[in-house]
């Protein structure tokens, strides 16, 4: 008898366990799921996402990454467009003219 009312509340309580977690689950997905799918990131025409100009691209802003995502744009990035959320990986050093020798100087001249 003792072996059977265990066995009926055990089946209880697991049906019970069960309904809980489902609804945790389930009112944390509610809370949490736009979090979890990167819903900090921004619509591509809330940022000016368009063909790049001069230098400025995806392909080398800190945001892009190699699959064609962005840490910050929602959706497929090509890699040769920009937005106003540009940050270039490394600064483009400005080139400057390098010093020459003549032949002369080399000849000993």
């Amino acid at each position: 008898m003792a072996d059977d009312l265990a066995r009926q509340l055990t089946k209880v309580l697991s049906t019970q366990t069960e309904a809980l977690v489902a609804g945790v689950t389930e009112a944390l997905t509610a809370q949490l799921g736009p979090v979890m799918l990167n819903d900090h990131k921004k619509d591509q025409d809330a940022v000016s996402y368009r063909p790049a100009e001069g230098t400025a691209r995806c392909e080398v802003c800190t945001n892009f990454l190699v699959s064609g995502k962005c840490k910050a744009v929602r959706g497929q990035i090509d890699p040769n467009y920009w937005c106003e959320l540009y940050e270039p990986r490394m600064r483009l050093v400005e080139r400057t003219s390098i010093p020459t020798i003549s032949q002369e100087a080399v000849d000993g001249g």
